[in-house]
């Protein structure tokens, strides 16, 4: 999209790392009406990209999946016949393609930093669902109600400068103005919204923020719309860690964890 949008608005693009895209500006406008390329899409469903998982190699109307299969999507909309052994060459050359796209970003597949501290971006808030972990996350406000998924894991987090951080725990969205330990009243759906389901109370007694091996803790008030914490960070990298313990000694993660660096 990028090379794209800058021909169509004329504007002198020369990119700082290599692109996997180019430019389809002629042929939205007419000029150019065969472009002969393939392109890789893939279905990953994972933290992090795992080669050969689910992939598809298009170049017109030729169909690579999974590395194996061919299909003709013109004589073959449903992509139903295999035709792989009839067009050996075509396969090889679809392979060669996903080989060496796959190489050219192998080196960038790494867990992004969330910056902590920088000027254009204080406070940060992070979800639960930037957490890194193999267990189920709750994406969505039902499940945040339910109140029922505890994921064992943490975020990847840059600290951008030394200084004094203050960290607010909410267990509901900042927006909602709802207590840490309120239970809310079902939402009924309609014809144009979705229902929630009651919200479940919770307990909490503390709330704990753990950086690398340095830990901070506090009581909680579950009256209250969050959990404050409040101590001095040193810049570089980081694996946060934001929970809440209930009065049972469960933990509990942080759904909602803002965090921002306090002037000097």
């Amino acid at each position: 999209m990028l090379p794209t949008l800058a021909e169509l608005a004329d504007i002198p693009f020369t990119p700082k790392k290599a692109l996997d895209g180019q430019s389809m500006a002629a042929t939205l406008i007419g000029t150019a009406t065969n472009v002969d390329r393939m392109l890789v899409v893939d279905t990953q469903r994972n933290q992090l990209p795992e080669k050969g998982r689910n992939p598809c190699v298009m170049q017109a109307e030729w169909r690579l999946v999974n590395g194996t299969e061919l299909y003709n999507t013109i004589d073959d909309l449903g992509q139903e016949n295999d035709i792989s052994k009839a067009h050996p060459e075509r396969v090889k050359n679809m392979q060669e393609f996903y080989e060496q796209w796959w190489g050219t970003i192998e080196t960038d597949i790494r867990y992004a930093e969330i910056p902590l501290g920088h000027d254009e971006a204080n406070p940060v808030t992070i979800t639960i669902h930037d957490l890194h972990t193999q267990d189920n996350l709750p994406w969505n406000q039902v499940q945040i109600r339910n109140g029922d998924a505890d994921p064992n894991g943490y975020y990847s987090v840059k600290v951008v400068e030394d200084g004094n951080y203050k960290f607010k725990l909410y267990r509901y969205p900042p927006e909602s103005q709802l207590a840490l330990n309120a239970s809310t009243d079902e939402i009924p759906a309609s014809n144009f919204i979705y229902g929630l389901p009651e919200g479940k109370k919770m307990d909490f007694s503390k709330a704990k923020i753990s950086f690398g091996q340095n830990m901070m803790q506090t009581q909680v008030n579950g009256n209250e719309l969050f959990a404050e914490l409040e101590g001095e960070l040193k810049k570089g990298s980081y694996q946060l860690k934001s929970n809440f313990i209930t009065t049972e000694g469960k933990q509990i993660p942080v759904n909602y964890t803002q965090i921002e660096k306090l002037n000097p």
